[in-house]
């Protein structure tokens, strides 16, 4: 069963490196909370019943890299909302970087709510629920990721957030590109939109 809480779990710690581990069958794979300057890079992390990383309370100057990250949370379909995910960002403010991982068939590939200054880039987030869904978050970058085939919903999902930019992105093969909901001030530019049911709504 799913009965430990999370497998690696840091609060109040900085400098540590979480690297090379295989990281299965927790609630969160991997947590932090109030931690900062800490490294997840090259890991293996699956089949966790809520989200594969979590990096909560004001966490910051973090680095996840290179991490594998598939078949976290509820299957998608089966899902309500966008709570779950593969790299779940809640209240971290403060210049965390999400780069270079391979985020396959979450709910959302990667989830941001109530956080600000994240640069999320290089990342190859497929058939996930939503590539990359951001609520109630603001001036984070996100450039350079390879979105596709997001279970027929949006590559990149926006609600009650602005002044993201969203640069450089491939965006393909979902039923929308991008949903702006209830969102204002983003800058959207320089993205390829292929094949998909609608680009922008």
């Amino acid at each position: 069963g799913f009965s430990p809480y999370k497998g690696i779990y840091l609060s109040g710690i900085a400098n540590v490196t979480i690297k090379n581990t295989r990281v299965k069958h927790f609630y969160y794979g991997i947590g932090l909370h109030s931690s900062s300057s800490n490294s997840i890079i090259g890991n293996e992390i699956t089949n966790n019943s809520q989200s594969g990383i979590g990096l909560f309370g004001f966490s910051s100057n973090n680095n996840v890299s290179g991490n594998n990250i598939t078949n976290n949370g509820p299957a998608p379909g089966t899902y309500g909302g966008v709570g779950w995910a593969g790299i779940e960002l809640s209240s971290s403010s403060g210049r965390n970087s999400i780069s270079g991982n391979n985020i396959t068939n979450n709910p959302s590939g990667i989830h941001l709510v109530s956080t600000s200054y994240n640069n999320i880039y290089g990342n190859d987030l497929l058939i996930n629920g939503y590539g990359i869904s951001i609520v109630s978050s603001s001036h984070n970058i996100i450039y350079r990721n390879n979105i596709a085939s997001s279970d027929n919903l949006a590559g990149i999902l926006f609600q009650w957030s602005s002044y993201n930019n969203i640069y450089g992105n491939n965006i393909s093969n979902n039923k929308e590109g991008i949903d702006l909901g209830s969102s204002y001030s983003n800058n959207i530019y320089h993205n390829n939109f292929i094949n998909n049911t609608r680009q922008i709504t």
